[in-house]
């Protein structure tokens, strides 16, 4: 019995034997080196020697002949990069062990054919955009971002574009804007902030600009003013015919009133602009009405543009009506020295002798009616408007006026 067994293991230990030792020679780094990289070397010395032999080692391509082993040769190669470089493509965690959203370089490939939520990357590497794409675009919810992390806007895009609703940031990651957007552009209804976070405006907007019905805040986001804008101005005739109590209503901020004998002015002292009353006590309702608005502004917006030249304006309105030489009136003398706060530079302040009981209303005794303004007035719709030069033969302006003419 013992003798049986010792024969079964003898034989069985010499087949394990065997085994083992082609093993490790398969294993060994002699055995590669001498074999397999022999035929991988074989393998590859064939394939590069593109060398024809033969008549028949070429292909036929019209006039010319080319080599068979080349032509194989160049197809493996450009299989092998093909390969490599749609490897490189694949989304970030293809494999396993990444995000859960997808995540393609800005020139992937696959991203032309994704549809759905992916992470985009920048050619720097960083995250340039997270959210759905279509076709390649930016279609749908999505947020932009900076090389430094922070959000440039979030929201929803259409075409590569901020389109719909969302919220633009300033590089500080404070809130620009919040509202409706077209084609980048500010556009519908929405809310401007300043970059230290208070608002600025809200209401509508046009093209990037205010336009529409709008709230305009100060530097203390309170609201100043409330009425219509144009290409990112307030469109001040809209005060004329407007009762005081009216025009109280449309213009909340700092004011000064400048009252005399026979004339009445308020100074809208956040939004560089004078209005002028004119004595409703004839009137059935006794209100007095404005008359004349004065703009403190070296710039007039028009459908076409802003124009800040006397040649500019002529070219808009035609000829002038009048220019020359005129004595101030108070109206004109309040909005001078308005000016004259903000840019002492601009213009020499009117003298005026006045009776302050209050810092919002003065009363003025007197004033310098011989200081001149050199003016330039032009007709246009039923409006007549009023532009004031430095000086005569210059082609600028300091301030104009919006009167109407009935």
């Amino acid at each position: 019995m013992n003798k049986l067994f010792n024969t079964m293991f003898s034989v069985l230990r010499s087949k394990v034997t065997k085994l083992w030792t082609k093993i490790r020679l398969w294993t060994s780094v002699q055995f590669l080196q001498t074999r397999v990289l022999a035929k991988l070397r074989k393998f590859f010395t064939q394939l590069l020697d593109v060398r024809p032999r033969d008549k028949k080692d070429y292909y036929s391509v019209f006039r010319w002949l080319v080599s068979k082993r080349l032509a194989f040769a160049c197809v493996v190669i450009l299989g092998v990069l093909c390969s490599v470089y749609l490897v490189s493509s694949l989304p970030q965690g293809f494999f396993g062990g990444g995000s859960t959203i997808p995540t393609y370089r800005y020139d992937a490939l696959p991203l032309k054919f994704h549809e759905g939520t992916v992470r985009i990357l920048a050619e720097d590497g960083h995250l340039a955009y997270q959210g759905e794409v279509s076709k390649a675009q930016c279609s749908g919810e999505g947020t932009l971002y900076s090389a430094d992390g922070s959000k440039i806007y979030e929201g929803q895009f259409a075409e590569d574009m901020y389109n719909g609703t969302g919220t633009l940031y300033y590089p500080s990651e404070t809130i620009q804007y919040t509202g409706q957007f077209v084609d980048n552009l500010f556009q519908g209804q929405g809310t401007s902030y300043r970059e230290n976070g208070t608002v600025e405006y809200s209401g509508g907007f046009q093209n990037g600009l205010w336009n529409g019905t709008g709230t305009l805040y100060n530097a203390a986001a309170a609201p100043i003013f409330t009425g219509s804008f144009q290409d990112g101005q307030i469109l001040f005739q809209e005060f004329l015919g407007k009762s005081a109590a009216e025009a109280a209503q449309m213009y909340t901020g700092e004011i000064t009133s400048y009252t005399s004998a026979d004339e009445y002015a308020v100074a809208m002292n956040e939004i560089g602009a004078v209005y002028a009353a004119a004595d409703g006590s004839t009137q059935l309702d006794g209100e007095w009405t404005v008359s004349e608005v004065y703009v403190l502004a070296g710039s007039f917006p028009t459908e076409e543009g802003e124009i800040t030249t006397i040649n500019g304006l002529t070219e808009y309105f035609g000829s002038p009506d009048y220019f020359g030489s005129s004595y101030v009136t108070l109206p004109e003398a309040a909005a001078i020295n308005l000016l004259a706060q903000s840019n002492p530079d601009a213009v020499v302040p009117v003298d005026m002798q006045t009776d302050s009981r209050f810092t919002d209303s003065v009363t003025v005794n007197s004033y310098d009616r011989n200081y001149e303004v050199y003016i330039y007035t032009y007709l246009k719709d039923g409006l007549l408007y009023t532009f004031y030069a430095p000086s005569s033969g210059q082609d600028s302006f300091l301030i104009y006026s919006i009167e109407l003419t009935a």
